[in-house]
Formats: C-alpha cells, structure tokens, sequence
C-alpha cells in the first residue's frame, strides 16, 4: 500500500477495519462528510481513527472484519487452557421452544435485530436463553401459533392459504409443534471473550453488528440496563448533539468506556487491547451492587456535567494548531475523539465540583495547549489510540496538567477567560504576526515580560497572539517549565 500521507489523512472503522481515503471520495476528508456512515458496517464517523498508512490492517476478506487494534484478536489475551466454548446440540420442538418463550424461558430479542436463519441460544448466567441467530424464523413461527396473522404465498398446500393456526385441523397443528428445529446452546461455563468471538462470527447478517450491539445480545441483563440508562443523560446527550439514542449504540459504548476507566484504571490496561478489557468490564458488572450501580452514576453525571460546565461545545473535540502556512487553527467540530472523551471524564472523576469549576478557564486552556504544543499526547489521541502505549502515555499527560492546574497558582500565571475574549473582540489582530486571530479559542494572551521572569498578570503586561505565533516566539508547551526553556504560561 503506498499513498502520500502528507496529501490526505486517512481513517480507519475501529468496527470492521474500513479505509476511508478521500481519493476514493472526490477528496472530500471525512469530517466534512454530512451524516456520513461506513459502507461496510454502517458505524459512524465517531468510530473512525486517524490512520496511517503502512499500519492499515486491511480486512481480510469483503463483508469480514479486520481486527480493531492490530495484532489481538479477542481471544488472544486468553489463556490457551481457557479457550473453550462449551456448546451443546438441543434440537427442540416448536412446541417447546414457543412453552419456553411464553414463560419467559427464553428471550426472542434482546434488544435488536439480527436477521438470520440459523437457531443459536446463549445460556444466561441467571437461567434461560438469549437467541443470537434464528430471530425472524422464530418470530414467524411464534406469531403464526398465536393467532397473529394467516399463511399466505403457499405454492404447496394452496388449501392453507388464508388459515390461521387455531383454523388448522387438529393433525396439522400437532405436525407443526412437534416439527424439530436444530439448536446449538452455548453454555454459561464458557469463556467471555471467546464467547464473545463466536457470535462475533455468527453475525453475519446484512447489516453487521458493531462491538457494542454484539455486547448487547452477549451480556444482556441489570448491568447492561444500567448503561443504557447512563447513556440517556440528558448533558451527555447535549455533548454529543444527539437528541435521541444512537441508532447503533455509540453512545452506550462511550459509557461502558466510562465505566471501564473508572473501575478498572489504565493503569490495570496493561499489555490489554480495547475490546477484551471492554468485554471485562461488561462480565465484572454482572457482579456490582447497587451501591456500585449508584456511584457509578453519580460519577458519569458529574463527569458530563463538569464537561459541559469547562468545555462546553468543544467538549471531546480536537483542537488543531495553525503551522507557518496559516497561523490560525481550528476545531475538529463534526465528531467526538473517543481517546479525549476517556481522558477528560476520567479526569474529572478524581477531583470534586468544587475543584474543577473555579479553574474551569485554566482547564480549557490547559487542554487546548496540550493539544497544540505536545506532539506525544497528539499522536496518542489520533494515531494507534488503543496501543497500550498511546493509552498510558495520554491518560498520564492530561493528568499531570490537570493535577497541576488544580493544585497549584496557574491561575494567577494566566490571563483570565474574560480578559482574552475582550482583547479579542476589541482587536483580534495578533501582535506578532500582524494578522488576524479568527476565532477567540485560538487566542493567546501573551505576557510581554515574561511570567518567568518577573513579568506581573496584569492588563498592561499583555497582548493577544496566535497560539501558533506564541509558541513560535518562545512561549512554551504544556508541561514545560522555564528551566526547560520555554514558559509555562506565557
């Protein structure tokens, strides 16, 4: 594969390992795309990663996923010993299996849809049944025998055409109950992540599952309830600019991320890849208490609302930093970086509201920056971002800014919210470079003595620059401390 990565950037489906180029799209890039969804899978833009080429694992075959963090499959984390699925031949009646259905044995469709023939049942840890493939034959059939609608389009047996079951004579109802259907029943005893992996390759439907609908049939009950209930706050649903649930889960995902941060830490992430330590998270929470339910609910609203309150519509956004071609940057608006979302959250799920909120202008800018001036924490949320690596290294950088900024005096180092957007619409041109600074996020106020050399905090000590110029000029990086030779806050 060869393409210049310096023309066009590339992006990867997490789901089922698409290459969006824009070549391949009348060089629109992808966040440009109006509501637009991956051929393959249907997943949206929020599943889509910057790419570099030479590390593209491409599908392996059309219509079959490539794997979403490269070089892991699910089961690869699980030891040799433990690979086993335990699986049972049950053939059954359609009598049967309609008792069953009837006296709650036996969950038709667990939340979606999944339009194949072929009858696989799932064992519940709490008894009964999941069916992950046959819902539609079922359905038919269940719906015939009560009553719901007539036979119709019959070729053979013209004469039952417009009959419903009860007008059925006694033999013919009989003959269709004791018809047996081939079922496979997957055991409760086997292992989640290969369990996981088998109805990965099970679901072969028109429309391909992504991770999360899968989890959803996998790991059904009071665990998977809850998320969906976290993932219908109203401020998280504000952050996302959705209005409704997602159509494919990706906001019951980010939650379940949450979720998984939160109780596992990246630091427990280790050698993992995101899936497996994902599908942890859903088997661990079939254990929590309804303490744990609670706290972490309270700890997801906090979470939202401290996003909204310090980054409002920019929360989870990336910010791009101008370069010598254009000094002015702008916001990647049109999708949520997970790897931001994971950090910020988690961040904020380690300090109390009355933290956060009084450094509410420093937290923005001390994000902004890092994302403008850390070329580490950029590649760790753009690039690879499940690489266990990329996972520590962005987990620990925003931490130590937000650490600081909360602990120590940076609010007397910068400049205030209100002061920056004054100098701003009283006179957006910056003062190194001479042009203008397009919008009030991408401006610095500038210390002209600088902070690290006496310079006060004061109006009279400041002018508006680009970030960009800023930098340029000698103005420092997140992290940085004068002894390192740049200032810390300019």
């Amino acid at each position: 594969m060869s393409a210049d990565p310096t023309v066009t950037t590339w992006y990867q489906c997490d789901t089922c390992g698409y290459v969006y180029r824009p070549e391949d799209h009348d060089g629109m890039a992808l966040g440009d795309q109006e509501k637009w969804e991956c051929p393959t899978c249907q997943a949206g833009i929020d599943h889509f990663d910057v790419a570099v080429p030479e590390e593209i694992e491409e599908p392996h075959a059309e219509g079959q996923p490539a794997e979403a963090e490269a070089g892991s499959a699910v089961g690869e984390d699980v030891p040799t010993s433990a690979r086993k699925v335990s699986a049972h031949r049950a053939d059954n009646s359609v009598f049967e299996l309609h008792r069953q259905r009837h006296k709650g044995q036996l969950v038709l469709q667990p939340s979606l849809k999944l339009p194949i023939p072929i009858i696989y049942l799932a064992e519940e840890q709490a008894g009964g049944y999941s069916v992950i493939d046959g819902q539609q034959r079922l359905t038919a059939l269940f719906q015939y025998l009560d009553n719901i609608y007539p036979l119709g389009g019959l070729e053979v047996l013209k004469d039952l055409n417009g009959k419903r079951f009860s007008q059925l004579s006694k033999e013919g109802q009989g003959l269709l109950e004791s018809y047996v259907l081939t079922v496979v029943r997957i055991d409760r005893e086997s292992h989640p992540d290969i369990k996981f992996e088998v109805f990965e390759r099970l679901n072969t439907g028109s429309v391909k599952l992504n991770d999360q609908e899968v989890r959803n049939a996998v790991y059904r009950g009071p665990y998977n309830d809850h998320l969906r209930t976290l993932a219908r706050n109203s401020t998280f649903w504000k952050l996302l600019g959705q209005t409704d649930a997602h159509k494919r889960m990706s906001d019951v995902e980010l939650a379940l991320r949450f979720a998984a941060w939160y109780h596992q830490t990246y630091l427990n992430f280790g050698p993992r890849q995101l899936k497996p330590y994902l599908n942890d998270e859903m088997e661990n929470g079939r254990r929590y208490s309804a303490k744990e339910f609670a706290d972490l609910e309270r700890q997801f609203k906090k979470a939202m609302d401290l996003s909204q309150t310090v980054f409002g519509s920019k929360a989870f956004k990336r910010f791009i930093p101008g370069d010598d071609g254009d000094p002015n940057g702008q916001w990647e608006l049109k999708q949520i970086n997970k790897a931001l979302f994971d950090v910020v959250t988690y961040g904020f799920t380690r300090y109390n509201k009355n933290q956060i909120v009084p450094h509410s202008d420093a937290i923005f800018e001390g994000l902004v920056d890092l994302m403008s001036t850390n070329a580490r924490f950029v590649d760790a949320i753009t690039s690879g971002t499940a690489q266990p690596q990329r996972v520590k290294a962005r987990f620990e950088l925003w931490l130590d800014v937000l650490a600081k900024i909360v602990g120590d005096d940076v609010q007397q180092r910068n400049f205030s919210a209100s002061w920056k957007e004054q100098l701003w619409k009283a006179d957006p041109t910056c003062a190194l470079c001479g042009q203008k600074i397009q919008t009030v996020d991408d401006a610095h106020v500038h210390h002209v003595e600088h902070y690290w050399r006496g310079g006060a905090t004061l109006p009279q000590n400041s002018q508006l620059t680009h970030r960009f110029c800023n930098l340029s000029e000698g103005g420092g990086s997140a992290g940085e401390t004068p002894s390192s030779g740049a200032e810390a806050a300019s």
